[in-house]
């Protein structure tokens, strides 16, 4: 993987939303500021173990950092300029790099941190615990699905506090911040697989709360499948649609996902 250099921003969170999405995306924050999380039966009054999952998206600043808390790559950053600090930090990565060909990572900066580092590959430079990737597939029979770090995260936090035979060791919650795929790349190919984990926490019998901003567990309509549809001719219409390529293969490209769960869409920014 070091050899391949794989490329990721993850300096801007929010980097290939149109400045229209930005700003319909900062009025749906401020709107929930009193509103930490999306409420659920029994939240306010739940005992057990808490995690808070946190990434690295805009609504982050929803994480009210009162339990246990695990984020991802430098988003321990992020929680120390507001005076907050993480337990635990999860890499899925041997390194990343800027497309300047800049390593993301400073190992030497990482071990010198109180937090504890969970990494999916062995990284000499860095005091890590590896992840359990074989007895954690073994454990959960998901074949290996996994589309981003914070999947790993909830999977990692389910092992922790599951016996051998999926029994849940103590109440758990997992309260997601920051998790919000509205880049049109992180919701077409990672959305699924949080999902996939989300529900696999609901067969087991753990509760989770989502940050308001986020698109997970929802439609693009925000309603079941043939409920309320989408449609496209009459919605991407007009001239500033003209000599777009809108659908490829069967996929819209160039679909600016924030704005579409406010019942809006936005033309392709190129």
């Amino acid at each position: 993987m070091d050899d391949e250099k794989p490329i990721i921003s993850m300096a801007n969170p929010i980097s290939g939303m149109s400045e229209e999405a930005k700003e319909a995306f900062a009025k749906k924050l401020a709107a929930s500021t009193e509103a930490l999380t999306r409420k659920t039966k029994g939240v306010d009054t739940f005992k057990g173990k808490v995690i808070n999952i946190l990434a690295m998206g805009p609504s982050r600043g929803q994480c009210d950092f009162k339990d246990e808390t695990w984020g991802v790559n430098t988003g321990w950053t992020q929680a120390r300029v507001v005076g907050e600090k993480v337990d635990k930090v999860f890499l899925a990565h041997k390194q990343v790099y800027s497309p300047e060909g800049n390593p993301y990572f400073n190992w030497e900066q990482l071990n010198e941190q109180e937090f504890e580092m969970i990494t999916l590959h062995d990284i000499p430079e860095l005091n890590s615990t590896l992840f359990p990737l074989e007895e954690i597939n073994e454990k959960f029979d998901t074949f290996g699905f996994y589309s981003d770090t914070i999947c790993y995260m909830i999977a990692y936090a389910l092992h922790l506090y599951t016996d051998d035979k999926l029994k849940l060791t103590e109440p758990l919650m997992l309260k997601l911040a920051g998790v919000d795929l509205q880049d049109f790349q992180e919701y077409q190919l990672e959305k699924g697989g949080i999902e996939f984990w989300l529900g696999y926490c609901k067969g087991l019998g753990v509760e989770f709360t989502l940050s308001s901003g986020c698109t997970l567990m929802t439609t693009m309509t925000h309603a079941p499948y043939g409920v309320e549809n989408i449609d496209l001719d009459s919605v991407m219409s007009g001239p500033h649609w003209e000599g777009k390529e809108i659908i490829r293969k069967g996929h819209i490209i160039d679909y600016d996902v924030s704005l579409s769960l406010y019942g809006q869409i936005q033309r392709p920014s190129s």
